[in-house]
């Protein structure tokens, strides 16, 4: 009730003070808006005077032109342009819209224009709206940027034509025309007596801005680059029409971001809108004053109340205060999805939650003054269970995974985090145990670790089942033509009329298909000693070497020289960790075959590159050979597949590439088009040592 009480008094006098606030801001920002208002109505007046001004400069001269000479009237132009501020070009023009006079301000200096570079304008827009005009008309052109040649002036000048017929003495059929910057017209937006760092903008009537603190988004209407700079992408945000809000007599647009304070104004025939933009943190400097005043008067009201409520009930809270905290505690843990036990420093149980309940199955009168033993597994000894406490003792959180077992006799595993509460003295006086179920999690990954690896062991015996297919398949090729022969030598042994050579060539037959089988036990030999390095050496080598190494063999024994080889090394200190000779005998094995496929090749080339990518060697070796077909890529890293001619190959060459590149922790691939040629793509990762000293 007392708290109430206060909280009421707080309250209303909070709102005293903000209302007081919001009534003093309010007329304060509108001072200023007023201030603004008027300073953009003066700036709006002043570039009007410069309009009237130059309209009434152009009917002067006008007049004149009617009456004197072209000599006379280019005398005046002259005096004319010294004197006065805006006009830069003044042109006479025939009925045919050819020049006849052209007088220009090049940088303060007065230039006739020579008869022969007077241009004809007869096709331009202005002149063609100038042949139906009366002589006492005035005609005022769009504001648009000057151009000469068809390309705009640098820098950009913003210009108005005022153009007239004469009313010749001589009767000669002429028009007046004369170009306006209207730059020195909007130098009162720039010299305005604005209260403070406002962004000024003027706006043409299509809504692109004459005027802009982003200068590079000035004209976007005549350049292409900035189109996107106007009233439009300025109001992106709200949703109303600026054109028919800044039609009508409201000068203050309220932003998300702050105000906006407009004024139109018609000058040189144009609609145009001068605009200030507050942002809301200038509209806060304005009041900062203000704000800090009441915030301060604000502070100090609710400060002596505070003070008034605390001294009043500091020892009912304090009393109170304990009871409330173990119950909020209380209702925090008890309400915890994992089981929470608290123990003494002797291990006895002196609370557990619920969730501790449903774990293990005992009720809290079960468990309380007994320790933790209850649901002991026995799997883990007093060693095991002194060191996790003496962990904890020394202040650290101990967090681990043990079995223990429920009620029931089941085995629980359980994720476990213990940590100490210590009194103000820094002495531990209690234990706090936070135990989550994870024996679901256990038993799924001791189901997937086994499921792993009886896959394992099935892709082993899979291989294994393909490794002896293949060998059968080759060796029982030449086990037949011995078969064949021995029954032949057989039949003829005892033919009194027997021939000598055809033992001789039986013979030959069965030594061929004998050396051949010796072949393919050999290359398994090979084979099943790739991932073994008890007979080689395993060090860091440069894979230059190897490169080279490899190329050089393939020449000697494979090309003979009629190939072309073409070595790119892009990495000369590239050292990775294997044996060498056998990453030598795996290159060898690919150019090996790269050789083979450029067979009636013209110009038979193989290019062989080695670069580093993050980390990672590549080596690419490339041919213009034959191609591989495409059904034949999935199979060309089985053992004993091959498409060449039998004797010609075994088939085990890239099956004992893809092994000793794969021990090296690196990939092959292969890509072909039949036909074309093809790529095959070595990468192995960086040596560890070098990545260190890198």
């Amino acid at each position: 009730m007392r708290f109430l009480l206060f909280l009421l008094v707080l309250v209303l006098g909070l709102f005293l003070v903000n209302f007081h606030y919001s009534y003093e801001k309010k007329k304060l920002i509108h001072h200023w808006n007023d201030r603004i208002l008027s300073e953009i109505q003066l700036t709006g007046s002043s570039i009007a005077k410069f309009s009237s001004k130059s309209l009434i400069d152009f009917k002067k001269l006008k007049s004149f032109c009617d009456h004197n000479s072209l000599n006379e009237i280019a005398e005046h132009f002259e005096g004319f342009l010294l004197h006065e501020i805006g006009f830069y070009q003044l042109r006479i023009l025939d009925d045919r819209g050819q020049e006849v006079l052209r007088l220009e301000d090049q940088d303060s200096r007065i230039v006739r224009v020579p008869k022969k570079k007077l241009q004809y304008k007869g096709k331009r827009d202005y002149f063609q709206s100038l042949k139906n005009i009366q002589s006492s008309e005035v005609q005022i052109s769009a504001l648009n940027l000057n151009r000469e040649n068809g390309q705009l002036e640098i820098p950009y000048r913003p210009t108005i034509r005022y153009m007239a017929r004469l009313d010749r003495d001589d009767g000669k059929k002429l028009f007046f025309v004369a170009n306006f910057d209207i730059r020195n017209s909007l130098k009162s937006v720039y010299l305005g007596k604005w209260p403070f760092d406002a962004k000024i903008m003027v706006a043409k009537d299509n809504g692109f801005w004459l005027i802009s603190p982003e200068k590079d988004q000035e004209f976007g209407d005549e350049i292409s680059d900035r189109k996107i700079f106007n009233l439009d992408s300025f109001f992106s945000d709200l949703e109303f029409d600026w054109k028919t809000r800044l039609a009508t007599d409201q000068k203050i647009l309220t932003l998300q971001d702050g105000q906006l304070l407009v004024d139109r104004l018609i000058a040189f025939d144009q609609n145009l809108y001068v605009m200030v933009y507050i942002s809301a943190d200038q509209i806060f400097s304005l009041t900062s004053d203000l704000f800090w005043g009441h915030v301060a008067v604000a502070l100090f009201f609710g400060l002596f109340f505070a003070v008034f409520y605390f001294v009043v009930n500091f020892f009912i809270r304090r009393s109170n205060l304990h009871l409330q905290r173990i119950r909020e505690l209380s209702s925090v843990v008890e309400q915890n999805p994992m089981a929470v036990l608290v123990t003494d420093t002797k291990s006895q149980i002196l609370y557990v939650n619920s969730a501790a309940e449903s774990l293990y199955g005992y009720s809290k009168k079960e468990v309380l003054g007994k320790t933790p033993k209850i649901w002991s597994s026995n799997v883990y000894n007093r060693e095991f269970f002194q060191n996790m406490y003496q962990q904890v003792n020394d202040g650290f959180i101990w967090h681990g995974e043990i079995l223990n077992r429920h009620k029931d006799g089941g085995n629980i595993w359980v994720e476990l985090t213990i940590f100490a509460i210590k009194n103000e003295d820094n002495e531990i006086i209690k234990y706090v145990r936070i135990e989550h179920d994870i024996t679901q999690k256990i038993e799924s990954e001791r189901e997937s670790k086994n499921l792993q690896e009886r896959l394992v062991q099935n892709s082993k015996m899979a291989a294994i089942g393909v490794l002896a297919g293949g060998m059968a398949h080759e060796i029982n090729n030449p086990l037949a033509i011995i078969r064949l022969h021995m029954n032949r030598v057989k039949k003829n042994l005892f033919n009194p009329h027997k021939d000598e050579s055809f033992f001789y060539n039986s013979f030959l037959a069965q030594e061929k298909a004998v050396n051949r089988i010796a072949r393919i036990v050999n290359e398994l030999l090979v084979f099943s000693e790739v991932g073994s390095s008890s007979e080689l050496r395993v060090d860091n080598f440069k894979l230059e070497n190897a490169i080279l190494s490899a190329t050089q063999m393939v020449d000697r024994t494979k090309s003979f020289g009629r190939i072309k080889f073409d070595i790119s090394v892009l990495c000369e200190d590239c050292y990775a960790f294997g044996s060498q000779s056998k990453f030598e005998q795996a290159l060898y094995n690919i150019l090996t075959n790269a050789v083979d496929s450029l067979a009636g090749r013209d110009y038979p080339t193989i290019q062989v590159s080695l670069s580093v990518h993050h980390g990672i060697y590549r080596i690419k070796i490339k041919d213009n050979g034959v191609g591989i077909k495409e059904e034949h890529l999935l199979k060309i890293y089985d053992s004993f597949f091959t498409t060449k001619p039998e004797g010609k190959g075994m088939g085990l060459g890239l099956s004992y590439t893809y092994v000793i590149v794969q021990s090296m922790g690196g990939t092959v691939k292969v890509e072909s088009k039949y036909g074309e040629g093809t790529i095959c793509i070595v990468e192995i990762p960086m040596s560890e040592s070098i990545k260190k000293a890198a």
